[in-house]
Order: C-alpha cells, then sequence, then structure tokens
C-alpha cells in the first residue's frame, strides 16, 4: 500500500509540478508581453518628446530672431530719437540766435531812425533860421 501510496503521490507529484511548470510559462509570456508593451509605449513616448523638444527649439530659434530684430528696431530708433533731438537743439540754438541778431538789428535801426529824426528836427531848424 505505501508504494502505491508513494507512486500515486509522485503522479500528483509530477502533475503539480506540471502545471507550476506551466503557470510559470504563462506567468513569464505575460511578464515578457508587458515588457515588450511597455518598451512599445517608452518609445511613442520618447518620440513624442523628441518632436516636442524640436518644435520648442524651433519656436525658440525664432523667438530669439524675433527678439533680435525687435531690439536692432530699438536701437534704430533710439538713434533716430537723440539724432532729432540734436536737430531739435541745433535748431533752437539757431532761432535764439536769430532772434538776437533781430533784436539787435531793431535796435539799430530805431537809433537810426533817432538819429535821421533829430538830423531832421536840425535841417529844419536850420532852414527856418536861413529863411527867417
Amino acid at each position: 500500500m505505501s508504494a502505491k501510496r508513494t507512486e500515486a503521490n509522485g503522479q500528483k507529484l509530477n502533475a503539480d509540478v506540471a502545471l507550476c511548470k506551466n503557470d510559470s510559462q504563462e506567468m513569464a509570456q505575460l511578464i515578457s508581453s508587458s515588457l515588450e508593451e511597455i518598451a512599445s509605449q517608452l518609445q511613442r513616448k520618447d518620440v513624442l518628446h523628441s518632436k516636442e523638444v524640436s518644435k520648442l527649439e524651433e519656436s525658440t530659434v525664432v523667438l530669439r530672431d524675433e527678439l533680435s530684430r525687435l531690439l536692432s528696431e530699438v536701437d534704430e530708433s533710439e538713434r533716430a530719437n537723440n539724432e532729432l533731438v540734436e536737430r531739435i537743439s541745433s535748431m533752437e540754438a539757431a532761432a535764439c540766435d536769430a532772434e538776437t541778431a533781430i533784436s539787435a538789428e531793431r535796435l539799430s535801426w530805431e537809433r537810426s531812425m533817432a538819429d535821421i529824426k533829430a538830423t531832421m528836427s536840425r535841417e529844419k531848424l536850420s532852414w527856418v533860421v536861413v529863411v527867417a
């Protein structure tokens, strides 16, 4: 009886080993397919990440170019503004000089007129004296 039992236990043990071997193979296949899926997902994620990085790099280049252009325009505007300020200062100085010259000319004219009036007044008196 013990030989039969041992044989039955051996067969049951062999069946359990076969079942465990089968379960282990199924688990290994599931793990393998899961790892393949994870690798595939990681690869897709890397591709998408790479595309997004490329887009961001392109945008960065465009933005840097635009910033450079705008800074250049600002510099040019500042130069033009400085030139205008200098021209305005020069025109104001010229206007001041012209105003001074006009005032001097007016004073000279007024003195000349006063001299002419004085001379005419004296000549008029001398004519009156000569005629009388």
